[in-house]
């Protein structure tokens, strides 16, 4: 069974958001911030917008290189830039906070944006999620987090109209 644990960065047990400055990641943040969660967030961008919905940027977190916090009125959750396609920087960022839980919303989720690229979109979308496995399986059993990876109803291509909307089942 998975235990709760402490990390080097939060006082105790994290979840964290892949694609978290993402339409759907920002909303997550936000929900998981209001239920008193310690959040961070990764995504990609090196340089992350001043306020994210009904938060603001609060400046570096020292002793922490890299990690900014954003504050707003639920609470506050902590930001790292962070590219899926570096293995090695990744698997260091697990090392270091032992998530507990790990929400994966980073992709490339537009079909139109995959057939202009396709290479940048297989190497998004597979080898980031590959580097995700991996740095969660470098951790030792007992500490590997749970993983939620979310798709798209894309995945099931054009459906009959009795079928549409999709159903879970």
């Amino acid at each position: 069974m998975h235990q709760p644990h402490k990390n080097a960065v939060l006082s105790g047990p994290c979840n964290l958001v892949t694609g978290a400055l993402g339409f759907v990641g920002s909303h997550l943040l936000r929900s998981l911030v209001a239920a008193g969660i310690p959040t961070v967030g990764i995504d990609r961008l090196d340089d992350p917008p001043p306020r994210l919905g009904i938060f603001e940027r609060a400046g570096e977190i020292e002793g922490l290189p890299g990690a900014i916090r954003y504050r707003g009125p639920l609470g506050e959750f902590i930001y790292y830039q962070q590219d899926l396609l570096d293995a090695a920087s990744l698997s260091a960022k697990f090392a270091t906070l032992r998530p507990v839980m790990v929400y994966h919303l980073a992709a490339q989720s537009s079909a139109g944006a995959s057939f202009d690229d396709p290479a940048g979109t297989l190497a998004a979308n597979l080898t980031g999620t590959t580097n995700l496995l991996e740095a969660i399986r470098a951790l030792p059993d007992a500490e590997r987090p749970i993983l939620l990876s979310v798709g798209s109803a894309e995945e099931y291509g054009a459906q009959p109209e009795p079928w549409v909307p999709i159903r879970e089942d």
